[in-house]
């Protein structure tokens, strides 16, 4: 028996000191989550140098800002979104029968190199994007390196070509050995070295592309072929490269235009695709969903003209067709990023759905986009995505005139430990209660100001000779909310005047059934309790605006606050024969007092006008 015990104990250790040796002498060559544990060699030292960012004669220079400084990320990290403007000097393509998750235990897969080979070309770094994603014949990467050194020669270009290609390349081409798929030959072109750190032509990252939709800003196509065409159940892949960085331009502080005004457009429910999506639900022929969506929200975009556009969530479909986030991410966002409109977001249930990337990261690169105010929210409370965005005024008091608050609503249910198998499908998260916490003390920050609002050039009047009274109160409230408060099931309507309930403007589906929590946890309540200040009985909180549910779009006025949803936006998500895809404007004038809204339906029709808050 002492033997036996012996024996395990003996193998244990010898089982543990392999994985701490292992990890001893492979550490230099894998990133730790957290950089603390990395050492620091001159090739791959932390967040060190500052970016230089030049002017740009692009058509999209508008989108970036020339005259920002940043700092630039380790060498050996892959990111497309991190700022990187150290060249690329050597490429390759390796296989391997192991997932990444096992290389630090079973053996890597990254190209053999020595120490004096990484200090002067850097070390290897892995395109995250399997090129086997689609096929299911193991794993296939493209690797990089990236120097900083003067004496080493650069990539400036890379092509895709056809095994079978009669297309002859000079001396400065250099041919991959391995192949991205088997009918397709990598090439890239080298400059000479230059005694510039960071040449406006180097390419400085490269990814992986699916679908037809557009690339990351400030990154393209490859000249030559795709990696794989589409066909049958596979999508379209190809790299794209970045030359050089340019940081994304950030959004001025949103304010109200010089008469008063305001406008949001709510884009509910997109169900985007790596390839181009199915058209559900509807009459109109020809169809396409991920592009005839993207059309009907680039001319809602022009007609609405929007001062601010919130997604609401389910930008991703799920269900197996948005395995690359990045690919679908890029063109969700394309049309208001050409457009430079402001604008945040918030995940649905879908968003998290058998995608590559979990809601912390897909919020990260959301955050990198040109003109975004999306923001991940405290780490501590539940959720991706809880923000508060604050709209002011023109003028030089640049007071607060308008609160809008963000929460992530989650996804499903997670399964009951005793039995973990257990189908949760229909079954959605609610809203938690570090959140609401979260939401109180946001409201308590917001300092009283002088309503109505009386700006420095103008003034505010009740009719030609009285000017209305002036009180300090908190500013007009909305919320944004993936999935619905179980109150709009559950609570009446508000009664007018006459004795009917306030609701319409449009209608609940029938379709949608419940599409509420099972869970109430008492957001609502706690809302409706936030006045505007002391003295006074009425709510902050004037409008919950929420998405989800694509028939319904009515608004329902309950103990005070209305409850507005949004409607389907997109063909690629399930809806009605008959029933338009529609957008849903809230029109905020006045200064903040007044709230109005109305729906733009695929047709172009306004409908459904309601002044919600006068």
């Amino acid at each position: 028996m002492i033997k036996h015990y012996l024996f395990i104990f003996v193998i244990s250790s010898l089982i543990t000191i392999l994985l701490l040796s292992r990890y001893s002498l492979l550490s230099i060559n894998y990133t730790p989550k957290h950089k603390q544990l990395l050492p620091l060699h001159w090739q791959n030292f932390d967040y060190i140098k500052l970016v230089d960012h030049g002017g740009s004669d692009d058509d999209n220079s508008s989108l970036y800002d020339s005259n920002y400084n940043v700092l630039e990320a380790p060498l050996d990290i892959w990111n497309p979104i991190l700022p990187h403007s150290t060249p690329i000097n050597d490429i390759t393509i390796r296989s391997c029968s192991l997932p990444p998750s096992m290389e630090y235990y079973l053996g890597s897969c990254y190209p053999p190199s020595s120490i004096d080979e990484d200090n002067k070309f850097g070390s290897w770094v892995r395109v995250g994007m399997n090129l086997n994603i689609q096929n299911g014949r193991g794993y296939n990467y493209l690797y990089y390196r990236r120097s900083r050194r003067l004496d080493v020669a650069y990539i400036d270009d890379i092509k895709l070509l056809s095994s079978d290609s009669s297309e002859e390349l000079d001396d400065s081409w250099f041919a991959v050995a391995s192949r991205p798929s088997p009918s397709t030959r990598l090439y890239y072109h080298t400059h000479p070295a230059s005694s510039n750190p960071r040449p406006s032509d180097a390419v400085t990252e490269v990814d992986v592309l699916f679908g037809d939709g557009p690339a990351w800003p400030d990154f393209k196509r490859v000249q030559g072929v795709n990696i794989q065409d589409a066909s049958g159940s596979a999508e379209r892949m190809t790299f794209t490269i970045r030359k050089g960085y340019k940081h994304p331009k950030q959004p001025e502080q949103l304010k109200f235009k010089s008469n008063g005004q305001f406008r949001i457009l709510q884009i509910a429910d997109l169900h985007f695709s790596v390839g181009n999506g199915q058209c559900r639900d509807t009459d109109k022929t020809p169809c396409e969903g991920d592009p005839d969506s993207i059309k009907l929200m680039a001319e809602t975009l022009d007609d609405i003209k929007p001062d601010f556009v919130v997604f609401t969530g389910d930008q991703l479909n799920g269900q197996g067709t948005s395995f690359d986030a990045v690919s679908v991410i890029s063109k969700v966002y394309h049309e208001v990023v050409k457009r430079k409109i402001p604008f945040t977001a918030i995940f649905g249930n879908h968003d998290s759905e058998t995608t590559d990337l979990p809601r912390s990261e897909q919020m990260r690169i959301v955050q990198a986009l040109p003109f975004s105010l999306a923001n991940p929210g405290p780490p501590d409370i539940h959720g991706v995505g809880n923000h508060v965005l604050k709209v002011y005024s023109p003028d030089g008091s640049n007071s607060h005139l308008l609160t809008m608050y963000f929460l992530d609503t989650g996804a499903l249910l997670p399964p009951p430990r005793y039995n973990p198998f257990k189908n949760m499908m229909g079954q959605y998260d609610y809203i938690r209660q570090n959140q609401i916490d979260w939401f109180v003390e946001e409201s308590d920050k917001i300092k009283l100001v002088n309503r109505p609002f009386i700006p420095k050039q103008g003034e505010v009047f009740e009719d030609e000779r009285k000017r209305l009274p002036q009180t300090p109160q908190k500013a007009n409230a909305m919320v944004f909310a993936h999935i619905p408060l179980r109150e709009y099931y559950d609570s009446p309507a508000d009664l007018d005047a006459n004795m009917k309930p306030i609701e319409g403007w449009g209608s609940q589906g029938a379709e949608d059934g419940d599409g509420a929590s099972g869970i109430n946890s008492g957001f609502f309540n706690v809302a409706n309790k936030l006045n505007r200040d002391s003295n006074t009985t009425t709510n902050e909180i004037r409008v919950i605006a929420h998405g989800h549910c694509h028939l319904t779009d009515e608004c329902k006025l309950i103990q005070g606050t209305w409850i507005c949803f949004g409607g389907g936006s997109s063909y690629s998500g399930y809806g009605k024969v008959g029933h338009d895809r529609r957008f849903r404007v809230y029109d905020v004038s006045e200064w903040g007092e007044t709230i109005e809204s109305f729906k733009r339906t695929e047709k172009g029709e306004y409908i459904d006008n309601v002044i919600l808050v006068n």
